[in-house]
């Protein structure tokens, strides 16, 4: 039998139009860096058509056929790279002073749009606002000179041009970063307004992306202590590879909350969002009520605003968008909190600490799970009430690490 190099390596030389993305998860005898750095000596590795995948030891492979490596005895699995998308329902271009009066904009002071009031952020800032947590949001990139997030800002990367910093060329990342943690100056405040951002470009200027860059953005994450870890983004696709991702990054003590989509199901809920070691978000509208967007099961975990939701946008401007990517911004920014007030506290302990201290939702919809949607001070308190433990975990054992520069791998 071949080994996998050797069918890597025919796989290379008959590159061309029919070849399609793959990713082989590889079993413990066999390690993904190695077979790169072979395939690397070979000279048949061309750029962007093989690469490793150390978090869930697989290799990213253009392949014309995948049969060849199904029964290796390498192998644990081949799956297509499954495509993925931001999630957003729909946006409302707003002037600044549209944005101010809708947020009551007092002068001199940060303006607090209505999500962020309404979960009663600004009243748990007197105990935490989030400082020396880090937190990776996989998106579209940041508008680093916005100047509601240039302080909070601390470092990312761009997975899909590496040479260049992860600049924002679509918006969805800057919205949801500044609902996270813009900076409490005079512009606008996010829920975690001293917590740090570390921007991991994924997605590209359509909002599109493949599993192997969201892989490689936790993959990153968890080697850089990232705390927690925003998707705002969606697959109806299972995808093996990706949940090796999530749950080891949980195992590295990273939190991840992802988006439950925007297509109004019932009983079903989006990847990664589905998986059970990250925490699922549905939004909540204006009303007070499950926002008629949102897809909705009893997989969901918490409920955050995420209707008409106003936030940072490119070139220094602001945006109201809707979808339950909003929503999970919420989430993440509580979820600074919580961990600012309880160091090394784990995700158990965090859902529960969330859904404790949640606000009831009526529904008359059946077996809906839980209705619950998150409230700031309640949370941070649920978790506050219990002596904090040492944190163990890699992420929480660099919580007082300073701001790291634009990585290039």
């Amino acid at each position: 039998m071949p080994t996998l190099t050797e069918l890597m390596e025919e796989e290379l030389r008959g590159f061309g139009e029919s070849s399609a993305r793959y990713l082989i998860r590889l079993r413990s005898s066999a390690n993904c860096r190695d077979i790169v750095r072979e395939l690397q000596a070979t000279g048949r590795s061309p750029a962007n058509q093989v690469e490793a995948l150390p978090l869930i030891n697989a290799v990213f492979l253009h392949l014309q056929s995948p049969k060849a490596f199904l029964n290796h005895p390498q192998v644990e699995g081949v799956e297509p790279d499954h495509p993925l998308a931001v999630i957003q329902e729909k946006a409302t271009r707003l002037s600044p002073g549209e944005i101010r009066r809708q947020a009551s904009f007092t002068r001199n002071k940060p303006f607090i749009p209505w999500g962020i009031r309404h979960i009663q952020a600004p009243l748990a800032w007197k105990t935490a606002t989030g400082r020396e947590i880090r937190i990776g949001v996989i998106d579209t990139g940041v508008d680093f000179a916005h100047p509601d997030l240039r302080d909070s800002i601390a470092g990312g990367i761009n997975l899909i041009h590496r040479h260049l910093p992860p600049l924002d060329d679509n918006g969805h990342g800057t919205h949801i970063s500044g609902t996270i943690a813009a900076g409490a100056g005079q512009g606008m405040s996010g829920v975690a307004p001293h917590a740090k951002l570390y921007a991991v470009k994924a997605f590209d200027h359509n909002g599109t992306s493949f599993v192997t860059d969201i892989v490689k953005g936790i993959d990153w994450c968890v080697t850089h202590g990232i705390h927690i870890i925003n998707m705002s983004f969606g697959m109806k696709s299972y995808s093996p590879a990706l949940e090796a991702a999530v749950r080891n990054a949980a195992k590295e003590g990273v939190i991840i909350i992802a988006s439950s989509g925007n297509e109004g199901k019932k009983g079903i809920i989006d990847y990664p969002a589905r998986f059970p070691t990250a925490i699922a978000v549905g939004a909540t509208g204006r009303n007070g009520k499950i926002a008629h967007f949102t897809n909705r099961s009893t997989q969901i975990d918490i409920y955050a605003p995420g209707e008409r939701i106003v936030s940072t946008w490119l070139n220094g401007k602001y945006q109201e968008l809707s979808g339950t990517s909003m929503a999970t911004s919420h989430i993440s920014g509580v979820a600074a909190l919580m961990m600012a007030v309880k160091p090394g506290i784990g995700l158990s302990s965090l859902l529960a600490g969330l859904q404790r201290s949640a606000m009831p939702i009526s529904s008359t919809a059946r077996k809906a799970g839980f209705l619950g949607e998150v409230n700031a001070i309640r949370a941070i308190r649920a978790v506050a009430r219990k002596k904090p433990r040492t944190p163990g975990s890699r992420a929480g054992a660099q919580a007082s690490a300073a701001r790291m520069p634009i990585s290039r791998r």
